[in-house]
């Protein structure tokens, strides 16, 4: 079960818990999704979301707000060309590959748009743990 209150980024964090159990995470191309693909817009909203519930998450886990700055500052970074293709190559299809480009973009926008929304919580996170002070 994904926990209650977490923002965002329940799924995550019932992947990584997956993942460290000895699960792999692959394409299933008959597997149903009941979710309309979103927009670039929507899914940058969803990432920025994501990144704001991945700090309270983070914070839950004992992670440092240093640590956790310094994680989202390295989000900057262009994701790695052959990371991407290695995954696609591994788990996609062939429409995908002919799509390695925008999809390489739009990973590196998503990045971009998780690290501000984890950046920005801390700050709030800060503020809020600053106006307790007083």
């Amino acid at each position: 079960m994904f926990p209650d209150w977490v923002i965002s980024g329940g799924d995550i964090q019932w992947t990584a818990k997956a993942t460290r159990s000895g699960f792999l995470l692959v394409y299933a191309s008959k597997a149903v999704v009941k979710h309309p693909a979103r927009s670039l817009k929507a899914l940058l909203k969803k990432q920025h979301r994501v990144g704001r519930g991945l700090t309270y998450v983070y914070v839950s886990n004992g992670k440092s707000l240093l640590r956790i700055i310094a994680s989202a500052f390295i989000s900057f970074l262009p994701p790695r060309w052959s990371s991407i293709k290695k995954i696609i190559y591994q788990r996609g299809t062939e429409e995908m590959r002919k799509k390695m480009l925008s999809i390489w973009c739009v990973s590196y926008l998503c990045n971009l748009s998780k690290a501000l929304g984890i950046l920005i919580s801390v700050l709030n996170f800060l503020r809020k743990r600053d106006q307790k002070r007083w």
